[in-house]
């Protein structure tokens, strides 16, 4: 539930507009908390490497999305969509190079193919239509 605070403190912090104002930060942050402690049990709340892991995805998580807007100013929802499939893809196959234990391959199935290929055509169009919200924001 972190990833909801963080564009709020990122925003405020790179973001110089006039709707962000330290009483709308203030607010915003305070919404958030209210949302968040009551979800955290404080009898095993406990910081080990897989909250600082989730720490961490949340704040790369909330930079990606500013990254997201800032990069749709300067292409359109498709060629982005485009370029950040091609690094993904890239970076996919460097780890698959490098970590021989990410090879699952024989995993494949036909049937987890098509079911993997239905699923990613309906993730392509919902990812275009909500970059196509982003640039028209």
């Amino acid at each position: 539930m972190l990833f909801q605070v963080f564009p709020i403190i990122i925003g405020f912090i790179f973001i110089a507009s006039e709707r962000a104002n330290f009483i709308t930060f203030i607010f915003a942050l305070l919404a958030s908390f209210i949302v968040i402690i009551p979800n955290i049990d404080l009898k095993t709340f406990k910081i080990n490497k897989y909250s600082l892991m989730v720490l961490s995805s949340s704040i790369i998580k909330s930079f990606q999305l500013f990254a997201t807007v800032y990069f749709l100013t300067k292409l359109d929802a498709v060629n982005f969509y485009l370029l950040e499939t091609i690094l993904i893809i890239a970076f996919s196959i460097i780890l698959l190079i490098i970590k021989k234990e990410l090879n699952q391959f024989k995993l494949l199935t036909k049937k987890y193919i098509k079911l993997l290929a239905i699923a990613n055509s309906v993730s392509v169009v919902s990812i275009i239509i909500v970059l196509t919200m982003y640039t028209s924001l």
